[in-house]
């Protein structure tokens, strides 16, 4: 009896779960029924960093490269990285000496506009 079954993808498929339900139940704001691999996600909307100045441009791959949680992640082909060093570290002029918050100072148009906090 299909009529009577769930229309919510997280009702049959929440061990399927590749990103972990840090996302929430409900798939449809970023993926369509007809093919997972169409999507589409407003970082801005669903994340605490929004993608700004140099970080518009880029592909989810080219920052989401090291897994919290590597079984779940490689299913759908997602990783996961949070600092701006785990890019970056060869562009620090600091050499690490100010540790690896580089926010604290610098903004995401550009390296060279700092922010004195």
């Amino acid at each position: 009896d299909y009529e009577a079954a769930s229309v919510a993808c997280f009702d049959c498929h929440s061990e399927e779960d590749a990103h972990a339900a840090r996302l929430g139940p409900d798939c449809g704001l970023c993926h369509n029924p007809n093919g997972w691999n169409r999507w589409i996600f407003d970082h801005d909307v669903r994340t605490d960093y929004a993608l700004r100045g140099r970080h518009a441009g880029l592909d989810c791959l080219a920052c989401h490269t090291e897994p919290v949680d590597r079984t779940r992640y490689e299913k759908a082909g997602i990783t996961l990285s949070s600092t701006c060093y785990a890019c970056h570290a060869d562009d620090d002029v600091h050499r690490g000496g100010f540790g690896r918050l580089c926010d604290r100072c610098h903004v995401t148009a550009g390296f060279r506009q700092v922010d004195a906090r």
